[in-house]
Formats: C-alpha cells, structure tokens, sequence
C-alpha cells in the first residue's frame, strides 16, 4: 500500500484539535486492530498500548531509510506485520474477521481499487467491527482543481482489477495540482489565489509512461473526495450491493481532511441520493466561490451572503 503523501501530524484544522481524540470519539480503539500505512506517524502505535497489528508497502527498515533525510521522528516507525505488494489486503492477510477495526489514514485515495479496499475491510472486520478513514478533503488540498471521483469510476476500476492508476488519472493528477499561497493544504478561514504547482507539459510526459504496457505503479492521488462525494460513492455502493459497510460517522475538520466510519448493516448518511448529490453541489459551489473570491469581488460578496 502506499504511505501518505501529506505529512499529518496530530492536530489539524483552525482549532488546532488533537485529531486522535476526535477518531477516537469515534469509535472504541481499545480493541484488537489493524492501522494501514502508519509509514513514520502511527495513529495508534504499539509502544503506547495499543494492540495493532500494521500493514505498509514497505517494511520498517525500508520506511526509515526512506525517512532519513525527511526530517521525521524515526523513532516513531514501529516494526510493521504486514508488508503488501500492491495486492489486495484480504490477500496478504490470511485471516478472516480478524480485527475490531480497521484504521487507515491518507490511504485509500492512493489505492487503485476502491471497492477492492472495502471488500478487503468486510472480510478481515469482525461481527460489529468498524472500519475508520482519514480521507483527504479537496476543498483545502493540492486535489482542490481536480475533479471529484464518481461511482461509476470505482466500479470501473474494480471490474477491471485495477492494480495501477489509469494514464487518464496520472495526466489529471499532474495536470491539475493546485497551492494557495504555495500551500499543499489549509483551512477553510484561509484566502489567497490558487495557483498550478504542474504543468501540462509534464502531466503529458506522465501520461506518455504509465500508458506504457510495462508502466510502474504511479503514486499519486487516483480518487478525489469532499465529505459529500464520499458518502454519496458510500451510498451508491451499498444500495447496490456491492459493499456491506454502511456509514456510521463523519466528522468534517475544516481543513486536510475528514473523517468516516463504517460498519457492515451500518444505518448509512440518513439522507437520500438527490439529498446528497446537493450537499456535494453545494460544497463546490461554496468553495469555489471563496477561492474565486481573491480576484472576483462578485463571487466575494456572494459567498458572504451565503455564509452569513
């Protein structure tokens, strides 16, 4: 699996809030678990007590000499049980409904099969377990001039077993990161113009070699989300049967990222598909607008007026 390619540490948002405190208010992480990509910032590391078993795409050796020179805490790279090549997790772990919960945090955005992810969860889950997400949130990401992932796009690339990124999803990546204030991240309080940290040229070269028949895996961002798209995907995927895990929780940092909780049977967002498919126009329409609002005082004034 791939790490993170967001340094998160332990508080995040406008507030500054421990964020393990609020992923714990979440859901009980007193129980046996499995944390995937800890990488050098584990959520719940062994020598704190917590009984977790880690998966990573690399073992702690290799995760420290990747660190050396990142100027990280490598003391806080704990030694890691499962060490993935790129399969499906319910492949590299043998055991069936194994785990209390599942954490992972900036993870599934790297994968490149969504509902493969999931169903990795559904299995290795025990009766009543929860599966637990950091997901990044690109209203306040470098993913903020992307467009968002849709259902149709998840079940494509699990229909097609997907273990590496489409050349379409390399070129977009590249094409379309953005800084604010040559910012990878911010708050929803921050102002500023948004700026391309690529170029075309490059996404161009990129999409030239992942579209080669040998290419390598490409790390990069194959799935963008808001809150709202997420559930909605969420939503999609459980009403037609194709994951059991339904939503439990959601909690919006107002900055990097939120966080969700999934159980099998879960109750879900409690609101129906049109419903949602509004939210997620209204998220873009608010963040767009206040983005916009740097240069275009029209567009200011208009999302004062929606936020007043």
């Amino acid at each position: 699996m791939p790490g993170s390619m967001l340094d998160v540490g332990r508080s995040i948002g406008e507030t500054g809030v421990d964020r393990r405190a609020v992923i714990c208010g979440m859901f009980d992480s007193t129980g046996f678990g499995l944390e995937i990509g800890p990488s050098h910032a584990p959520m719940f590391p062994k020598s704190e007590g917590f009984n977790v078993e880690t998966l990573d795409y690399i073992d702690a050796e290799g995760l420290r000499a990747k660190y050396r020179d990142a100027g990280v805490d490598l003391s806080r790279i704990e030694e890691i049980d499962y060490v993935s090549d790129g399969a499906l997790i319910h492949d590299v772990i043998a055991n069936r409904h194994r785990y209390d919960f599942i954490f992972s945090s900036h993870v599934i955005e790297h994968t490149t099969d969504f509902v493969g992810y999931l169903k990795s969860c559904e299995l290795l889950l025990k009766p009543g377990g929860i599966a637990a997400f950091a997901v990044p949130d690109k209203r306040y990401t470098f993913d903020v001039l992307q467009p968002v992932t849709t259902t149709g796009r998840v079940l494509e690339a699990h229909r097609r077993g997907q273990t590496r990124h489409s050349p379409g999803a390399v070129f977009d990546f590249f094409a379309n990161i953005g800084r604010l204030r040559s910012a990878d991240t911010w708050t929803r309080l921050d102002t500023g113009f948004v700026e391309f940290a690529s170029d075309l040229n490059t996404a161009n070269i990129m999409f030239d070699v992942a579209a080669q028949p040998d290419a390598a895996y490409h790390d990069i961002h194959g799935w963008v989300f808001t809150p709202a798209s997420f559930r909605l995907i969420l939503h999609d995927l459980r009403t037609l049967g194709v994951t059991t895990l339904g939503e439990t929780g959601l909690h919006e940092a107002g900055a990097l990222e939120f966080y969700v909780t999934l159980q099998e049977g879960g109750a879900g967002p409690g609101i129906s598909r049109l419903d949602l498919h509004k939210a997620l126009v209204r998220e873009q329409v608010m963040s767009g607008l206040k983005l916009l609002g740097e240069d275009d005082p029209a567009a200011a004034q208009a999302f004062a007026q929606m936020v007043a």
